[in-house]
């Protein structure tokens, strides 16, 4: 995990603040790492600290139900516009999925990258 990664990825840019690295996220608050670990080691911690939040935000938001069928159960959270692609954990690009909802959109994102290359 880098700097520019965490960053990105939460929109608080990490500062030194009494011998150990912190960030203030805006909806969630100031996450700080362990003093002992190095630099890195910090921004992967935080970042952990920072998904657990996020992950309860969305989950509240959503009211513990899939965005796309309702159902309460085996809920993930899924990146709408995907980290690789670009996306970020911003509350806009996040929401709940139950696990079907979740495979079947996978499974559909495979199926018509696969045909986009064919083609």
């Amino acid at each position: 995990m880098n700097r520019s990664y965490l960053q990105k990825n939460t929109g608080a840019i990490p500062y030194k603040h009494d011998d150990q690295w912190c960030i203030n996220v805006p909806g969630i608050g100031i996450i700080c790492g362990d003093r002992k670990k190095p630099e890195r080691d910090s921004y992967a911690q935080m970042y952990k600290i920072f998904w657990d939040a996020r992950r309860d935000q969305v989950l509240e938001r959503d009211r513990y139900q899939c965005r796309l069928c309702r159902n309460p159960n085996s809920l993930s959270v899924d990146h709408i516009k995907s980290r690789g692609a670009g996306g970020t954990d911003e509350m806009e690009n996040v929401r709940c999925l139950c696990a079907t909802c979740h495979q079947n959109r996978h499974n559909y994102q495979s199926r018509f990258n696969d045909n986009e290359e064919d083609g």
